[in-house]
């Protein structure tokens, strides 16, 4: 219900009558439309954090029989990370009814979805990047940093263009482009990039 009406429009009888249940059912389990709200999306942001991070660890693990350069792995890392997952495609609807609404939402809810689902994914990446700066492929000082730097260069979704459609190539480009910048700034001699 939130992710088709948002947190503003979606109602508790609303949300009562779709789930087929009396507003005092709701009303047994949660205060109020805010913390009904906060329980869903903590929870939707949650799993899908899950996932997102399972995808770190498949192609950020450092091992040394690794043959593939870092820019290599890079490159499959965000194109696997920034696609949509499709089982969780009313979260990601969810999400942008809540950017959409970002300053009518209560502030808890905003952060327990930060806490649940974005912070836990960025810490994950910063982990990984920490294991590979001690492995030799990057160089970093402070792999949180480095884990938003990276994040926001392989970003296909323009805000300035919300609903812009990208094709393929254009988001290989992005992706390229991102992942080299970001070697600019974090890469080795022995990744081939600035020091």
């Amino acid at each position: 219900m939130f992710a088709d009406l948002g947190y503003v429009r979606a109602s508790i009888e609303a949300i009562a009558a779709q789930a087929d249940v009396s507003t005092r059912t709701i009303y047994n389990h949660f205060q109020n439309k805010d913390a009904l709200f906060q329980t869903t999306i903590e929870q939707s942001a949650s799993r899908v954090a899950a996932a997102q991070i399972e995808i770190v660890g498949t192609y950020l693990t450092v091992s040394d029989d690794s043959e593939q350069k870092i820019e290599a792995r890079l490159i499959e890392f965000a194109t696997a990370w920034i696609r949509p997952l499709p089982d969780y495609a009313e979260h990601r609807a969810l999400v942008d009814r809540v950017r959409a609404e970002v300053g009518r939402i209560p502030r808890p809810a905003l952060d327990a979805w930060q806490a649940a689902g974005p912070l836990q994914v960025r810490r994950a990446l910063a982990r990984a990047f920490a294991a590979l700066a001690a492995h030799g492929d990057l160089r970093i000082d402070d792999p949180d940093v480095a884990a938003t730097h990276f994040t926001r260069l392989v970003t296909v979704d323009d805000p300035l263009r919300p609903g812009r459609r990208t094709t393929k190539k254009q988001v290989s480009t992005i992706i390229a482009n991102g992942v080299r910048a970001f070697l600019y700034g974090y890469g080795t001699d022995r990744t081939g990039s600035a020091s």
